[in-house]
């Protein structure tokens, strides 16, 4: 386990894990199922709108689709092995900079599965808008709680 003493770098104190953070989470609360923010507000406001949102939206779910059809199962078991093997060098060897990409990584793959069930609910067209603004407003408290979860990482890898 020597090799564990090379990999302890300060992530948490590292300008390069708060600036991938930073980004990771300005991208998720700007896209939101697919769906640029901007083009979610202009959606309540006028009819030309919601035409373009549910554009969007449709197109969303048409990659979604494709890609999710296009994923084989000796990948899901690949992706499944690297994922257990980070949640053992996070959790149990608390390998520091294994645990800042665990905070990375598993949030986001969260977000996607948000959005996966957000564009597959089988909303109406008419009454999607409702769905996707509150998706919004849920992103920024997981935002909040990535945040207070690194914080309270980066303090215990202090003591």
């Amino acid at each position: 386990m020597d090799i564990l003493i090379y990999l302890k770098w300060s992530a948490f104190d590292s300008l390069w894990f708060w600036i991938l953070l930073f980004v990771q989470w300005i991208v998720n609360l700007t896209w939101i199922g697919g769906v640029p923010a901007d083009v979610i507000e202009r959606a309540k406001q006028t009819n030309d709108g919601l035409v373009q949102f549910n554009r969007f939206v449709e197109l969303h779910k048409d990659r979604m689709e494709r890609s999710f059809y296009g994923i084989s199962s000796l990948s899901i078991l690949f992706l499944a092995a690297i994922s257990f093997f980070l949640i053992y060098l996070a959790l149990f060897a608390r390998v520091e900079i294994f645990q800042a990409l665990l905070i990375i990584i598993f949030p986001q793959a969260y977000v996607v599965s948000r959005d996966w069930a957000l564009v597959q609910n089988g909303v109406p067209a008419h009454d999607r808008l409702p769905h996707w603004q509150r998706e919004k407003s849920a992103r920024i408290f997981i935002w909040i709680g990535v945040i207070l979860l690194a914080v309270a990482l980066s303090t215990v890898n202090a003591i």
